[in-house]
């Protein structure tokens, strides 16, 4: 009677009570439930995590055709980005309302971040210039018993179109028309270049000829003289003629027209033009003067300018000149032999600044007017004569200076037909180099 009554006063005031085997009675109106508590099985609800918010270059997105979102935001799996929506961002929140501040979020970009990253308090994740590619963004979250949940999007970036696979194709196929249309364009240059030097060759055999029709017609005409005065001038023009083809001769002519073709090839239009302008006042002097005797001091001067600048360019500039002329020489109709000076200067160059090892060569060359002459001084710096002659004798084709012993015959064939006054050629070894030293007589 006694637990009745206890069992009535349960289900009559609502509450519960603990027997000794552990059993739990819990009253109600219409009696009452009975349980052990190590048999009922809680459920944890599972711990969800939404996107809530989207956002391009710090602007929210708004589901639409004409945005990535095709579907509202809590539901997007995946997403398909343009290269210039690179800057983007997710607001995020997780569904659990049992301890919400003890939440704690993680987020990763694979592809883009090493590691996972802590969230703010605001539950957010931005991610700024972003490169083309794919990427998995991944939310992770704990609740305060444990639980955790994750999200995740992938995220596809595409390129512009000029970073395409069909734009790379594109610049490919463009890449070999170029090649081909340069090498069209190079194997005409070279055909073109070819049949230059073919004219060139032909041009320079018939001046050979014409040249060799003269200095028959020479000889003809000294054997011809009885006179002694007759047959030095005839002599002295036939050197005059040496002397010419000397200062022209057809190694000299090969190199000029090899450089202007290697410049030619090298599309250096502008070493092209000044090197052919340069060559072609210097054969004009040339021949003007090799008509004359005596030839202005400025016209000798010039050609030897000439001369010089065109083995600067041949020797690509690997020696420096120095020029020192007394103005009044220049100022004053002075006549001297032509052709002189640049034998000497030629020698200097091609036996002493040319094998110089290093590129620090000087050619200095003067002119004053004293007592009735013009002194010429042609000095360098170059290996010296003892040296020069030491690679004559290793070279077993190497050929004298052809030029030197021209010149010395002319003044000794000047010298007979001025008695008065004499030229003269004192050539000096120096410490390093040579200097040659002329006396020309001064004529006005």
């Amino acid at each position: 009677m006694t637990v009745s009554l206890a069992l009535l006063q349960i289900a009559r005031l609502g509450q519960y009570i603990k027997c000794r085997n552990g059993r739990i009675l819990i009253g109600n109106p219409q009696g009452f439930y009975s349980f052990f508590p190590e048999e009922l099985d809680i459920k944890t609800p599972p711990f969800e995590i939404n996107i809530t918010d989207f956002f391009i270059n710090n602007l929210p997105v708004i589901p639409g055709k004409e945005t990535p979102l095709q579907k509202p935001v809590e539901e997007i799996s995946a997403l398909v980005l343009k290269y210039s929506q690179n800057n983007f961002g997710f607001n995020f929140a997780g569904v659990d309302y049992r301890a919400p501040e003890a939440n704690k979020y993680f987020t990763k970009l694979e592809n883009y971040d090493k590691t996972w990253r802590e969230a703010s308090a605001e539950k957010s994740a931005y991610y700024f210039y972003v490169s083309p590619g794919t990427y998995v963004f991944r939310v992770r979250a704990t609740n305060s018993d444990g639980t955790e949940g994750e999200k995740v999007i992938t995220i596809r970036i595409d390129p512009p179109w000029w970073k395409t696979w069909w734009a790379y194709s594109i610049y490919g196929l463009l890449l070999i028309a170029a090649i081909f249309a340069v090498y069209r364009i190079q194997k005409q240059r070279i055909i073109r270049t070819e049949r230059q030097k073919s004219q060139m060759k032909e041009l320079a055999r018939e001046k050979e000829i014409e040249k060799q029709r003269l200095e028959h017609k020479l000889e003809l005409q000294r054997f011809e003289s009885e006179k002694t005065k007759v047959e030095l001038q005839q002599r002295a023009t036939e050197l005059e003629m040496q002397a010419l083809r000397a200062q022209m001769n057809p190694h000299f002519i090969f190199n000029i027209l090899n450089t202007i073709e290697a410049y030619a090839l090298e599309n250096n239009k502008e070493a092209v033009s000044g090197m052919i302008q340069k060559f072609s006042r210097l054969t004009r002097l040339i021949l003007e003067n090799s008509r004359n005797q005596l030839v202005p001091f400025e016209n000798d001067w010039k050609s030897l300018q000439l001369y010089i600048e065109l083995e600067q360019m041949r020797y690509a500039d690997k020696f420096l000149v120095a020029y020192n002329v007394q103005e009044q020489i220049l100022e004053q109709d002075y006549f001297i032999p032509p052709m002189i000076i640049q034998p000497f200067v030629e020698n200097a160059i091609i036996h002493g600044l040319k094998n110089k090892a290093d590129h620090c060569g000087i050619l200095s060359l003067s002119a004053n007017l004293q007592n009735g002459y013009i002194i010429v001084l042609v000095e360098d710096n170059g290996i010296g004569r003892a040296k020069a002659a030491e690679l004559k004798d290793n070279n077993p084709i190497h050929k004298n200076s052809l030029g030197i012993k021209v010149t010395q015959d002319r003044i000794s064939t000047f010298n007979n037909l001025n008695q008065e006054r004499k030229a003269n050629v004192e050539i000096q070894d120096l410490h390093e180099g040579t200097r040659v030293v002329i006396w020309l007589p001064a004529t006005n």
